[in-house]
């Protein structure tokens, strides 16, 4: 029964994790695509109502300030990077949704690899998204691990 909870758990992060591929992979396209000038103006249109409520607004403030100071390689930097860790995340959210052994280990080092950089840009914003995304990341991890043994003991093949 245990055992049952562990795996629903697993499914349910993956199914997040391939969720967030997807809108990464569609926000990376959309920054590849839209110009640096469309997306100031894309993100003035959609900020102008809270502006209006609150001028002060500090992480509205933060944003197009941070949108300012992006070059057009900056901007295509981000886009390819959400790309690629997009793409990424379906690809491995497929492969462990197919039970392949591979794929947790991969999913667990990529995750692995990349939560320092996250724990460096907290160090520096501060941001409560990136702090709970690290927490989801290193639920992932332990699930994952979890979810690999058990299938490595019930004799699934790489």
């Amino acid at each position: 029964m245990k055992e049952k909870y562990w795996h629903r758990l697993f499914e349910t992060t993956v199914f997040l994790k391939a969720i967030n591929g997807v809108w990464e992979t569609i926000s990376g396209f959309a920054l590849i695509l839209i110009s640096k000038v469309a997306l100031e103006n894309t993100f003035i249109a959609l900020t102008r109502k809270e502006l209006i409520e609150d001028p002060q607004d500090k992480l509205i403030a933060f944003l197009n300030t941070q949108l300012g100071h992006l070059t057009s390689g900056g901007k295509d930097f981000a886009a390819i990077y959400i790309l690629a860790h997009g793409i990424l995340n379906i690809f491995l959210a497929y492969h462990l949704f197919k039970d392949r052994l591979w794929a947790y280990l991969v999913s667990i080092a990529f995750t692995a690899l990349l939560t320092p950089y996250l724990v460096y840009r907290v160090s520096h914003t501060h941001s409560s998204i990136l702090s709970i995304a690290i927490i989801f990341d290193i639920l992932f991890m332990i699930l994952t691990w979890h979810e690999y043994n058990y299938h490595k003991k019930q004799g699934l093949q790489l």
